[in-house]
């Protein structure tokens, strides 16, 4: 257990890779390129189906969508209905099971994506009409079986409840019900209940509603002319029947008339979410729509942007931070944001208050302009390259009733915007004065900061309810000190006389890190020795040996040296327990105070190893440690690797986890423990 808690930090080194750019020059501003799209076939059928064809006869592929312009529907007490109704629309149809459509669709060489706003068929040339077929199936004869709709509905709920502490779930779901609220469609939150109010009535009735053709539009792109789609058309549609199909309006929501702070609290979180919101009219057919998405890119739009550079470059508060501008038919957007490490939280909000500022109150540079033009004429001419994207041209400017050439002329646009255009669009669109700060974090770590700038702090829950505000500590009791704290844990790992017996363990585990599962073999030997490694499908992707004097750390192929640092780390714990020392001077531990951790109280202890700054959060009830915070310099950066600790279980008289989850930054491994083996099975060689 000795070395089990830094395994993610070297793992993420050892792969790490750094990228140069070079920044000191910036583009120049060319001419405007001149865009010339394929020309689009558009008519309308008798039952009111719109029609859009794009021909590309460059591949051998087709694509069909057909897309359903519906005004925003408020679910209610079902939230998460029209999530479940588009799973649904692929369950299978009257004739065929969802695994019959599946196969099909793969003989085709093709893929079937739906929605509860539209189907999607792509295929190859040569298989267009038996795709189309498949879509049109899909479309008119749904059979909602309930076996399937069971299964969606345990699968949405075992989304749900694993996201129920991912800080960025929570911030995404919080933020729509803050801005929003509950009584738009824009705020309403999936919960375990709502999703358990959907029923197979509902699915069926929101299809028999609301898929109607003269709200429909088909859009064809790729290897295929006017005449086979009419064929195809006239085939498979011409019976699918028009009629009413309800109509929408909500009440605007309102920016605050002070900006304030909607705080989330999430006691496992060792950074915070940051999201600088108000909300506007902003829609692409706005004379001001190019100059206001122009500022939001020179504000936060990149890696080279102003927030970018002063959060990251020059304060190395966090990894990233960037804005957005985002238009609507409802109601737009502006955004602002990072994930910054607790302890930088309230500086972080500072800053980026500044920049937003900032960049009402004077023009931008030429430099600015130029790069940002520049950078949106590349990433544009790039979406040119996909007949898809140019077809959804065509259909966005139906859909959002933009004027004709809209993205024709989308350039020419961009590059008419001035400076003093931008300007006028920040002051416009950009409300430091009037804008929600929403953050989800932990509490005891960032509140006292946050309560210092002066905000309003509203409290939400994890679903964006309003909530007391969070106890932040409680008094340490009298007689309570480091002695009596890391005492307690000793006895009720077993009783410190068995543990300083112990000069061995060997475990193995396993370990999911996103989609890739990994085997593990830990051993340590008192005192410093270490062996790490890591295996996936058989091979060893990362191995970490120090036999305790030097020692290396093999990823990719390469064999890196142990660095002082690395070495100074490795030989901190002279134990396999280091906690039994932590009570020496050497360490200065310090005892906080004692704070939530998911919900249930524990002990703070601060402790210096090896020149990092380590957090011992320790259960007031059962004695044992659930988690651990790490706080290094890595190339500059402070990185602070999380470890959640589960699960003891007894292996030769002594507890031990066999459930630890470690994050670092935005990656998180959750490893299981299969074996464990005290004071046999390993070896000194085993470290060589």
């Amino acid at each position: 257990m000795k070395k089990i808690f830094s395994i993610a930090l070297m793992f993420f080194m050892a792969l790490g890779l750094n990228a140069q750019i070079d920044r000191s020059q910036a583009p120049k501003s060319g001419e405007t390129p001149e865009i010339k799209l394929p020309e689009a076939q558009m008519w309308t059928l008798n039952n009111g189906l719109n029609v859009i064809v794009v021909e590309n006869h460059k591949l051998p592929t087709v694509n069909f969508t057909l897309q359903f312009d519906l005004d925003p529907i408020l679910e209610g007490d079902k939230a998460g209905m029209l999530d479940v109704f588009g799973d649904m629309m692929n369950a299978g149809t009257k004739t065929k099971t969802k695994e019959q459509i599946n196969e099909e669709i793969e003989s085709l060489g093709g893929s079937l994506r739906t929605s509860a706003s539209g189907i999607s068929i792509s295929t190859l040339k040569k298989n267009d009409k038996e795709a189309f077929a498949i879509l049109s199936d899909v479309l008119l004869n749904p059979s909602f079986p309930q076996a399937e709709f069971d299964k969606t509905i345990k699968q949405y709920l075992t989304a749900l409840e694993s996201s129920e502490k991912d800080s960025k779930a929570i911030s995404s779901r919080v933020s729509k019900t803050i801005l929003y609220g509950k009584n738009h469609p824009y705020g309403e939150v999936v919960t375990p209940e709502s999703i358990k109010n959907v029923t197979v009535t509902d699915v069926q009735n929101l299809y028999n509603t609301y898929f109607k053709p003269n709200v429909a539009y088909l859009v064809v792109n790729g290897d295929i002319s006017k005449k086979e789609v009419k064929k195809l058309l006239n085939k498979h549609l011409k019976n699918w029947k028009k009629g009413d199909v309800p109509t929408h309006k909500y009440e605007t929501p309102k920016n605050p008339i002070a900006t304030e702070i909607d705080f989330v609290n999430v006691d496992a979180a060792t950074q915070s979410i940051i999201s600088i919101v108000n909300l506007q009219d902003l829609k692409n057919s706005n004379p001001d729509f190019f100059a206001a998405r122009a500022g939001s890119s020179i504000l936060g739009g990149s890696g080279t942007a102003r927030l970018f550079m002063n959060l990251r470059e020059d304060k190395a508060y966090t990894y990233g931070a960037y804005s957005s501008m985002r238009s609507d038919k409802l109601v737009g957007k502006f955004y602002a944001g990072s994930s910054v490490r607790n302890e930088v939280t309230d500086s972080a909000v500072v800053q980026l208050m500044l920049e937003i500022k900032k960049i009402r109150l004077e023009q931008v540079t030429s430099e600015e302009l130029s790069k940002q033009k520049n950078s949106l004429f590349g990433s544009f001419a790039m979406t040119l390259e996909s007949p898809a994207t140019i077809a959804n041209f065509y259909l966005n400017e139906q859909i959002l009733k933009l004027p004709k050439g809209f993205y024709a002329n989308y350039l020419k646009e961009v590059n008419k915007v001035t400076a003093e255009d931008i300007y006028k669009a920040n002051n416009k669109y950009m409300l430091p004065n009037n804008s929600r700060i929403i953050i989800v974090g932990k509490a005891v770590d960032v509140i006292p900061g946050l309560k210092k700038l002066g905000y309003k702090i509203n409290y939400f829950d994890n679903y964006g309810n309003p909530s007391e505000a969070p106890s932040l500590s409680k008094p340490i009791p009298a007689g309570v000190t480091v002695s009596t704290v890391l005492g307690e844990m000793s006895e009720a790992l077993g009783g410190k006389d068995k543990l300083v017996k112990v000069k061995t363990i060997m475990q193995n585990f396993s370990m999911q890190m996103g989609p890739y599962a990994i085997d593990g073999t830990i051993k340590a030997m008192a005192p410093y020795m270490s062996f790490n490694e890591m295996k996936m499908q058989g091979t060893v992707i990362m191995k970490n040996v120090f036999d305790g004097e030097k020692g290396y750390i093999m990823s990719q192929g390469q064999k890196m040296p142990f660095n002082n640092e690395q070495i100074k780390t490795a030989t901190a714990a002279k134990t396999i327990f280091p906690w039994l020392e932590y009570e020496k001077e050497e360490y200065q531990a310090e005892l906080v105070g004692i704070v939530p951790v998911e919900g249930k109280d524990a002990y703070k202890l601060k402790v210096n190893v090896a020149g990092a700054t380590t957090y011992l959060y320790i259960s007031t009830e059962s004695k044992l440690l659930v988690q651990k915070e790490i706080i290094k310099e890595v190339n500059g950066q402070k990185i602070t690797e999380s470890t959640t600790i589960k699960d003891y279980k007894e292996f030769d008289g002594i507890m031990f986890p066999t459930s630890i989850s470690v994050k670092v930054g935005p990656q998180v491994m959750e490893m299981k423990v299969s074996t464990l083996q005290v004071n046999k099975g390993v070896k000194k060689s085993d470290f060589k």
